[in-house]
């Protein structure tokens, strides 16, 4: 692999290696990466999610190179997530310091982990990693009828239904992978079944952003005949409604179809690929209304969360799932190209450009480690 950078292209796998190698002295002797704050949110969080996106890369990049400090960088990022410091309660892993929320950031914290560690277990073989991800996975909650999953605290104690659709999509899509690297039959029954009941918790507007999916989870929960769950409901849908809940829901549809790519690489053959509501979400991605929103530099900071930064690479990869290898090629090296023109820092080789979080972004490089070695234009 070429590690200089000539002129102005230059291939994607070039730029993992590059951001990899300027990542390795920010580890601490723990093998923690530093932590960030959620993106606009400005919640602080522990290590634990940027170690594992930074996992996952290191494992690429190892994997590219045969390198041994790539090796080395992941061995020591996955001995610290299974560690009493990131799973203190040896209960769900801690995410989050915010006192008035969750300490588990819900189920997305975890997926983020179980997601990291699935990985780490197919290229290492390390069976220390498969063991804790298929406990932490199966310890939530699952309602059979809904196919939804409940939050459990980082203490082991159970939380009401994590009421955000992304938040139960991504945990669906870690369960995927790990049962791909892992075989658990629990796992993959539990997640075959959120898939099964996709077309009813996946709500979408059907008016002026049709096919846009709804950020809120309206689908009954398992608990939604008490008070509490029914004014939730309603708080819910009267969100929808309004300008703001529009613009979190456009920010995170990508987000939402990355973790339904994944999905679909675990499951090439469920019906709901082929189900109205999958074209429709497919259809608004590649609307021009939604790609003159997606691009224009005024939307996506401030008024975006965290997860706004890489639709570019989010869109390259729904592409590459849905569409098949190479037939929309040049779409996906402009979508990389843009995304590097934007966030990418070629001094430092990092991701922690025009970002609220610069920290988080440059550990989030790891969704670019399933696509091809494209070309990037910069």
């Amino acid at each position: 692999m070429d590690k200089n950078l000539k002129g102005d292209t230059i291939k994607l796998y070039d730029l993992l290696y590059l951001s990899a190698k300027n990542a390795i002295p920010l580890q601490n002797e723990q093998g923690a990466f530093p932590p960030g704050h959620n993106g606009v949110r400005f919640d602080p969080e522990t290590p634990v999610r940027n170690t594992g996106h930074w996992l996952i890369t290191m494992l690429k990049v190892y994997e590219l190179t045969q390198e041994t400090v790539f090796k080395e960088s992941a061995e020591k990022a996955l001995d610290y997530l299974l560690s009493s410091e990131a799973r203190p309660m040896n209960a769900t892993f801690w995410h989050r310091k915010k006192p008035q929320k969750d300490f588990c950031n819900g189920l997305m914290g975890q997926a983020y982990t179980v997601e990291a560690l699935a990985e780490a277990y197919r290229v290492t073989g390390r069976t220390d990693a498969k063991t804790i991800a298929d406990e932490v996975f199966l310890l939530h909650p699952f309602d059979n009828e809904t196919g939804l999953w409940r939050r459990v605290a980082v203490d082991g104690s159970y939380l009401s239904a994590d009421d955000t659709f992304n938040h139960q999509l991504w945990f669906a899509a870690s369960g995927a992978l790990l049962w791909k690297s892992g075989g658990n039959d629990e796992v993959k029954r539990r997640v075959t079944v959120f898939v099964d009941n996709l077309h009813r918790n996946m709500k979408l507007y059907n008016t002026r952003y049709k096919g846009l999916i709804k950020h809120p989870l309206l689908q009954n929960l398992s608990d939604s005949n008490d008070i509490i769950s029914k004014a939730k409901k309603f708080v819910a849908e009267a969100k929808q409604i309004r300008k703001k809940e529009t613009k979190h829901a456009i920010a995170y549809h990508m987000f939402n179809l990355y973790a339904l790519s994944l999905l679909r690489l675990c499951y090439p053959d469920h019906s709901f690929w082929e189900h109205k509501k999958c074209k429709m979400v497919l259809q608004f991605m590649q609307s021009d209304q939604y790609r003159n929103i997606a691009e224009d530099p005024a939307f996506s900071i401030p008024h975006s969360p965290g997860g706004f930064e890489t639709s570019f690479i989010e869109r390259a990869f729904t592409l590459e799932v849905f569409y098949g290898k190479g037939k929309y090629l040049e779409e996906q090296e402009r979508l990389v190209s843009e995304q590097f023109k934007k966030n990418f820092d070629f001094d430092k080789y990092m991701m922690n450009s025009a970002t609220a979080d610069p920290v988080t972004q440059s550990a989030r490089i790891y969704k670019a480690t399933r696509l091809p070695d494209l070309n990037i234009t910069v």
